[in-house]
């Protein structure tokens, strides 16, 4: 095939120059490079990650055919993915914003995959600016290209987790990539990839759309853990996804991705590109479809479609609630219902079950508050309490322990559902997207509850979205009732009021597992306890989920509390 005439955007690769004659760290042939990664152990990745970090960009560097330097990447991208990976397990296992020596494990992870994207990059310019395009020339430019893009998103995943913004350029530079495989009609050509999950081969078209779809999927609503299932699963799923022009029209794709500019899909009410702009939309129709024939996990069959006419497959273990949110992100628009008002003020916040339930206790450890026969326990506790540590200092303790569990932070802007706040300084760990949050404003004497809709991480800071699930919340304990009878230890948990425009019936926010639409418990709210069903889930996220429930019987109310102890009577005046 003689060269045809190619697109100017071929040109806008921005590449290294090729300035090497030969590699500094082994011998310049494939054989000898395939040798050196070979000799790299897995559990050595601090090591492996050092060498490959300034070893690896020569190979874009490198004077050399372009098969040669192909062959070099594969022998290379084994040990560089493994290395990536293994840095990514340690700077995921931090607080969102990271320590200094995360931050640098981060740098280095995402300059080893960008030096990998820059080497196939290379690879596919030398490639087009061949004169013959043999059949062997043109697979090895769709394995360049698979390569490139494969790449690219991982780069962004790894921002995904991190929450960070995008690095520039990098969108324009996957759209050129999509672009030259259209141009040679390599978007359907299969490409087979040993780092694959669940396949033996993809294609150009499904790796592009793969990137897509992650952009798509409201990934700062989401936790590191789910954002890996959900690009893990759309290794598979990103072949149900389409692109169409433009001039369709279609109001059902709400998504437009604009080839000429740097930036990843938009709402068409967002776009202000050119005329000249080549635009395509994007259809998620055919994979909601699909995921909507999928039950809810069973125990018995966990991944059973409903109906059985599902083509797509859910991976074991995905959350259902995950599968919720990717189906309303890729079936409607995300609009703000509530306008937000500018505010310049302090909070005090705890994060997670734990420590919010302690709050709202009244600063009361978990087995003193679910105890149901509390004068006997409490008493008991108080009793060895004051012999162990001596009168008075109980005080001191419950101090230090709310000291280091309440946060200070600066509200942003507020609306009737929420807050904006902005986290400057330490965030402990468990701070993720999903999780619960009690809150307290400044000049106000009680806790409201709230749930981390959203994070973005900026430098030295981190910007989280919080929406109310409740202005007035109460502790309770929750026990799942066994089918032989009986009933679990009990569980933290919150009663939320019903809302007072009625559109919310009151209901229950328990941790994530184990509960579920239809069981029964039994609840303790530290005066008396009742058995209760929970009916219909309304809302969950990975770390809680929120029940509507209804009691089945009189509450049974229970002694009462030693001195020191906090009645629901008390909690209601607090609330008023």
């Amino acid at each position: 095939m003689n060269q045809p005439s190619l697109p100017e955007y071929i040109n806008d690769l921005q590449l290294p120059t090729t300035d090497l004659t030969k590699l500094s760290f082994c011998a310049t042939r494939p054989a000898k490079v395939e040798e050196w990664a070979n000799e790299f152990r897995a559990t050595q990745t601090t090591e492996t990650s050092i060498l490959l970090y300034h070893s690896l960009p020569e190979a874009a560097r490198l004077k050399c055919s372009y098969d040669t330097r192909l062959e070099i990447l594969e022998a290379l991208r084994p040990a560089a993915q493994n290395a990536v990976q293994g840095l990514t397990r340690s700077f995921l296992q931090q607080p969102i914003n990271l320590p200094e020596s995360a931050q640098k494990t981060a740098i280095i992870a995402q300059a080893i995959q960008k030096s990998m994207i820059d080497g196939y990059g290379r690879c596919v310019s030398d490639i087009c600016a061949q004169k013959r395009f043999k059949p062997v020339v043109m697979e090895a430019l769709a394995k360049a290209l698979h390569r490139a893009i494969t790449g690219i998103g991982l780069i962004f995943f790894r921002n995904y987790q991190l929450y960070t913004q995008l690095p520039t350029g990098f969108w324009h530079q996957l759209h050129v990539y999509f672009q030259i495989a259209e141009y040679f009609d390599l978007l359907a050509t299969p490409v087979k990839d040993p780092l694959l999950l669940s396949r033996p081969a993809t294609n150009i078209q499904t790796a592009y759309m793969r990137v897509l779809l992650m952009a798509t999927a409201r990934m700062n609503q989401l936790s590191r853990n789910d954002i890996a299932h959900i690009y893990n699963a759309l290794e598979s799923w990103s072949q149900y996804a389409r692109l169409h022009p433009s001039v369709l029209q279609d109001k059902d794709n709400f998504y437009l991705i604009n080839l000429s500019r740097d930036q990843g899909p938009i709402y068409k009410s967002r776009f202000n590109g050119s005329e000249m702009d080549r635009v395509l939309e994007l259809d998620f129709r055919v994979l909601v479809n699909q995921l909507s024939k999928y039950a809810p996990s069973s125990d018995e069959d966990p991944d059973v479609p409903i109906g059985g006419s599902a083509a797509i497959s859910v991976p074991s273990g995905f959350p259902p609630p995950l599968l919720d949110h990717l189906m309303q992100s890729w079936s409607s628009i995300a609009q703000r219902k509530q306008e937000r008002r500018a505010v310049q003020s302090l909070a005090e916040v705890s994060v997670g079950m734990v420590d919010t339930h302690y709050l709202l206790c009244g600063e009361q450890p978990f087995d003193e508050f679910a105890a149901e026969d509390v004068f006997d326990e409490g008493f008991e506790h108080s009793v060895i309490d004051m012999l162990n540590t001596g009168i008075g200092s109980g005080d001191d303790s419950v101090t230090k322990r709310k000291a280091s569990i309440v946060y200070q932070v600066h509200i942003q802007n507020v609306s009737a559902g929420g807050c904006c706040l902005l986290w400057k300084g330490e965030i402990p760990t468990k701070l993720r997207a999903g999780e619960i949050m009690s809150i307290k404003e400044s000049g106000r004497h009680s806790w409201s509850l709230g749930v981390v809709r959203w994070v973005r991480q900026y430098r030295g800071q981190s910007q989280l979205g919080i929406q109310t699930l409740a202005n007035h919340p109460r502790p309770y304990g929750i026990a799942q009732g066994f089918d032989m009878g009986g009933y679990s230890d009990y569980m933290r948990a919150f009663y939320l009021p019903a809302s007072k425009n009625g559109r919310q019936p009151e209901s229950l926010l328990t941790a994530s597992a184990p509960f579920k639409e239809l069981d029964k418990v039994k609840l303790f709210d530290g005066d008396s306890s009742v058995s209760a069903k929970l009916n219909k889930l309304v809302f969950a996220t990975g770390a809680v989920q929120q029940f509507i429930f209804n009691t089945l019987d009189a509450p049974q109310t229970q002694p009462k509390r030693v001195a020191g102890s906090r009645t629901q009577e008390q909690f209601d005046d607090e609330w008023d």
